[in-house]
């Protein structure tokens, strides 16, 4: 009996080795691997808003267009961190302007939550959207960004970027888009 249920054990714990497969599609090894090569998920851009001679500080910028090698990547609202500590604000075409050389700076971070995902395959576009090693052309498209009282104003940029993506790069520098009103 004891070599009977010795043989069982064996025989499911080989059972239990066999089954798992390390051959994983970079996608899933991305999640459930810890030695997977790391995937880009989030990219940072400055902006730079100017009205006349003056930099406009807004509260939020909204509707950040991606598009990774002409695909849509993602569209992204960012709110800015309090702007309080400039001494110069004034109120020009209902938006907050200083005179101090000023850009804001955008980190667009991919990741999101579980309730999210209503679908199985809106998971899988999320995992196949993170940037895994290599070069992407990066376009933003458009954003809109809002005045004093709350009305939006589209913008369109066409902005193009070179991505180079890196091993072990979690996050990676887009650029600085420049825009005068």
């Amino acid at each position: 009996m004891l070599f009977l249920s010795r043989l069982l054990l064996f025989g499911l714990l080989l059972f239990l080795f066999t089954a798992c497969d390390d051959d994983l599609s970079p996608a899933a090894a991305a999640v459930i691997n810890d030695n997977a090569t790391a995937s880009t998920e989030e990219l940072l851009l400055e902006l730079e808003i100017q009205q006349g001679e003056r930099y406009i500080v807004l509260d939020s910028v909204k509707n950040i267009e991606v598009f990774i090698n002409g695909q849509p990547w993602a569209t992204f609202d960012y709110a800015l961190p309090n702007q309080s500590r400039f001494d110069d604000l004034q109120e020009e075409n209902n938006f907050l302007t200083t005179d101090i050389a000023f850009s804001h700076k955008l980190v667009l971070n991919y990741l999101t939550t579980a309730e999210d995902f209503q679908t199985a395959g809106q998971f899988a576009d999320f995992i196949r959207n993170f940037l895994q090693p290599g070069e992407y052309f990066c376009s933003i498209l458009s954003l809109s960004i809002f005045n004093q009282e709350d009305e939006a104003q589209e913008i369109i940029l066409f902005e193009d970027f070179l991505l180079e993506v890196g091993n072990q790069e979690k996050s990676i520098y887009v650029g600085k888009i420049q825009i005068q009103l």
